[in-house]
């Protein structure tokens, strides 16, 4: 949620923000947020409306480029569909992702609320993953979000070397966050 509070942390450094929204309540919106200390030079913001309960689902994509590299790294933010009796506009959702990052040469994060809490929404999210070359981020710990027992919250990667993975556990979300932190590969992707 974009509150007053959170935008003022924003403010404070020279960071360049961006919200696809998914809805406003009581003149607050919400969505994914991608922050950075450089500027993209590609944003693409991605909006599906849940079948059941109607509220969108929102994924940011955003470029970045390397410096002193001929590289960039593309990140995509995403909080996939939850409420759906079967598994269709889930895959529509990750299918449209997939097109726009499959032109992405370099470098790539996945990151977010994939809600694979069943075994057919995290084959179609391994897949995808397998297809763009991705290889998910292994954080050791017990701590991540869960629904019916199945991790909610992933990373996958490419181009990159994981050099730390952690969960943290916090009691202000209903799902805990994940910290990460890349090296660029020699080669970059």
């Amino acid at each position: 949620s974009l509150t007053e509070k959170f935008r003022g942390v924003l403010n404070r450094r020279p960071y360049y923000w961006h919200l696809v929204s998914a809805f406003e309540y009581q003149g607050v919106k919400a969505g994914v947020l991608t922050a950075a200390t450089i500027a993209p030079d590609f944003i693409c913001p991605l909006r599906t409306t849940e079948p059941l309960v109607r509220i969108p689902k929102t994924i940011l994509i955003t470029r970045y480029p390397l410096a002193n590299t001929h590289h960039s790294l593309i990140i995509a933010n995403i909080h996939m569909i939850n409420f759906a009796p079967y598994t269709t506009a889930y895959a529509d959702q990750a299918r449209e992702m997939i097109e726009i990052l499959q032109k992405h040469q370099g470098p790539m994060i996945l990151s977010g609320d994939f809600n694979t809490w069943s075994e057919a929404r995290l084959a179609i999210i391994e897949e995808l993953s397998g297809r763009l070359g991705l290889e998910p981020a292994d954080f050791k710990t017990d701590l991540a979000t869960k629904i019916f027992g199945r991790v909610v919250d992933h990373v996958y990667y490419r181009g990159l070397t994981l050099e730390e993975a952690e969960v943290i556990e916090v009691t202000s979300s209903d799902h805990n966050p994940l910290w990460v932190r890349f090296r660029l590969n020699d080669q970059g992707n």
